[in-house]
């Protein structure tokens, strides 16, 4: 007792530093992007050319059209939402008309952000910033308490591009970040009913939740399937109690999503899965989305084969497990833009955590390696994109997911990765 005591004591002083390093980080994040950030300067009844507050100008006109029970039954309707998105008395400035946001969401999701509808618009757009950099800080003390990452690489993800990107475009990256983070934490923990249920919030965007429900389905983790289920019945209980009709309405909106990379304004070079990438490779659209079902499902299942004995294992193994399949579902996502790779926060995280506690292994550092060039090089790799026809940036990543399935046959990860307990933890700092 007396050594646990002494160890958090001389923990402190860096506790402190990490707390106040912390702060000062939110807090620049939130004031460079809320003032100063092109998406969120502002003047009165201005014309601009994209949205103030960037989209988020989406949840706030579907959460206007939810609170009020008289539009609510138009939520779906394209042409009700367009004019709720260009409604320049409520938003205090006005943009092109022949652009839009379509509802692509839920009705939960936009039950849950209609509050911040009641507020003036650029302020909502401040609070819900406030919002989103709040969750990227839980999703890295959640990596430093779970896994012990260096906190000099959590400081350096705060400032990639796709964390600065979603951050500046009033954007969902770092939600995403923390439901993954969050389910991860669970599950080492060995609390997989919980952590299916945390994962369940995953469900408002909810093709990029198959993935790693698919693998724990195969893996037989009844618990967690059982826990990511009763989250799902209770979301989408919740969306029939907004209405039946509008449920009915955002199937159809579903229906729709496997053609949605075709519709106008679709930007496929600044996506990073398969899809995009195919599709800028192949003229023949529909040739592509063959290649496009054939890599997916190839991928799918050996990750699947490659990992699934190994969901029991150590924490170690449960690191690894994790962060391919965060790979995976960023790979064959129908839909996945530069802001979403916020992502692969936590599999870069994971993987340089066993890279520094295997240091005679280096080939462990590629995969981490690949994954931070596509991060901080994710514009010039946009560039080639555009230049060549070819997405550079969408198979670094599937070889950084093949090189990371790989080291799950070799034997590497057979011991508990050391100097992840609390007390541990503290000690070295």
């Amino acid at each position: 007792m007396n050594e646990l005591l002494t160890t958090l004591q001389q923990s402190k002083p860096g506790r402190l530093s990490i707390g106040l390093g912390v702060l000062v980080v939110a807090g620049v994040l939130f004031v460079a992007n809320g003032w100063f950030a092109p998406n969120f300067r502002a003047t009165p009844n201005e014309v601009r050319n994209d949205p103030l507050g960037g989209d988020f100008l989406q949840e706030y006109a579907g959460g206007k059209l939810w609170h009020d029970p008289s539009t609510r039954g138009g939520l779906y309707s394209l042409e009700t939402f367009r004019m709720a998105q260009h409604d320049s008395d409520a938003l205090n400035f006005s943009w092109p008309t022949e652009k839009y946001f379509p509802p692509v969401y839920p009705p939960f999701w936009y039950a849950v952000t209609s509050p911040l509808s009641q507020l003036e618009y650029l302020t909502a757009a401040r609070v819900w910033l406030a919002m989103m950099i709040g969750a990227l800080i839980a999703s890295l003390a959640l990596l430093k308490y779970c896994a012990n990452v260096p906190n000099p690489l959590l400081f350096v993800f705060c400032f990639s591009a796709p964390v600065l990107i979603s951050l500046g475009s009033g954007q969902k990256g770092s939600l995403l970040l923390l439901i993954l983070t969050a389910s991860y934490g669970l599950f080492r923990a060995n609390k997989p009913l919980a952590s299916g249920v945390v994962f369940a919030l995953i469900a408002f965007k909810p093709h990029l939740g198959l993935p790693i429900g698919l693998f724990m389905l195969a893996s037989r983790q009844w618990s967690w399937v059982a826990g990511s289920l009763v989250g799902v019945l209770v979301l989408a209980v919740a969306s029939f109690l907004s209405g039946p009709s509008l449920c009915i309405d955002y199937l159809r909106v579903c229906l729709g999503f496997g053609d949605y990379i075709q519709t106008g304004g679709y930007r496929l070079e600044q996506g990073f899965s398969l899809w995009s990438g195919w599709q800028m490779l192949i003229a023949d659209s529909q040739i592509a989305k063959g290649m496009t079902l054939v890599s997916t499902a190839i991928v799918l299942v050996a990750a699947i084969g490659y990992l699934r004995d190994r969901v029991s294992g150590n924490k170690n193994e449960k690191a690894h497990i994790f962060a391919a399949m965060t790979l995976v579902t960023i790979v064959i996502s129908p839909h996945l833009y530069v802001y979403d790779l916020t992502m692969l926060i936590l599999p870069a995280g994971l993987l340089a955590r066993t890279a520094l506690d295997q240091p005679a292994r280096w080939q462990n550092w590629l995969p981490v390696g690949l994954i931070l060039g596509v991060m901080f090089g994710s514009y010039p790799l946009t560039q080639l994109a555009v230049a060549t026809g070819f997405h550079p940036g969408a198979f670094l990543l599937l070889i950084a997911l093949v090189l990371v399935l790989r080291s799950s046959r070799t034997g590497t990860l057979s011991a508990d990765e050391p100097g992840t307990e609390l007390v541990s933890t503290a000690a070295a700092h």
